[in-house]
């Protein structure tokens, strides 16, 4: 499985079903902790104009904002220790490379516009990702996106190694698949991911992500 980065977009999912990865991560991360702050990955399906918003933040700096609008899809993260990426970096050098449809995203004054270790973007339709070029190095990974995006892959089996190291909880593996495959929730389903959770205490939650409830819970 080859980690999504800015070196290897081929790997990013296109935006349709990055959003609904994006969807499932936050949904996954509401039941396992219902404090927001206590939690990695959010999602806000009524962002602003017809967007919607992912986010992750780890607590200690790094983070990612990825923005869904009308089929096209745009990522700023900042991993904070990648400080050649984070110099090179200015809004100038992203407004000349990024396409103008995505100048509000690169301006957004909730992800930080002045700083970056990468952005990624996609127009649309059958065209692939694109990667801000800030003249880094080809080995490794200079601008932290590997480490940040890694989650993006897709595969459940990194959300239960992810809930084991940071809620320290053994998650199933069959629930978690149900939830990336966009299953509605249920009570049953909640159980199965968090039993000293009731689906009724984060339904609010589940309202702003706007992840699908099953008609019976």
């Amino acid at each position: 499985m080859q980690t999504p980065s800015s070196r290897h977009l081929e790997a990013l999912p296109h935006p349709k079903k990055l959003e609904e990865l994006c969807r499932a991560l936050a949904t996954l991360d509401a039941v396992m902790c219902q404090e927001w702050d206590g939690r990695y990955y959010s999602f806000n399906a009524a962002w602003a104009g017809g967007q919607r918003m992912a986010s992750m933040r780890d607590g200690s700096g790094d983070e990612f904002f990825i923005v869904f609008e009308a089929g096209r899809a745009f990522i700023k993260g900042f991993a904070h220790e990648r400080s050649d990426a984070i110099q090179r970096y200015s809004l100038e050098i992203a407004k000349a490379q990024v396409p103008e449809v995505f100048a509000a995203c690169l301006e957004e004054p909730a992800f930080t516009p002045d700083y970056a270790s990468f952005v990624l973007w996609h127009p649309g339709g059958e065209a692939g990702w694109s990667a801000l070029e800030l003249g880094l190095p080809d080995a490794g990974d200079p601008d932290g996106s590997a480490d940040l995006l890694a989650i993006l892959a897709g595969s459940p089996e990194q959300y239960v190694a992810f809930a084991a190291w940071y809620f320290e909880s053994e998650v199933p593996l069959a629930a978690v698949e149900r939830v990336y495959g966009n299953e509605p929730l249920s009570k049953a389903l909640v159980q199965q991911l968090n039993p000293e959770l009731a689906l009724e205490e984060i339904l609010e939650d589940l309202e702003e992500i706007g992840y699908p409830l099953a008609g019976n819970q």
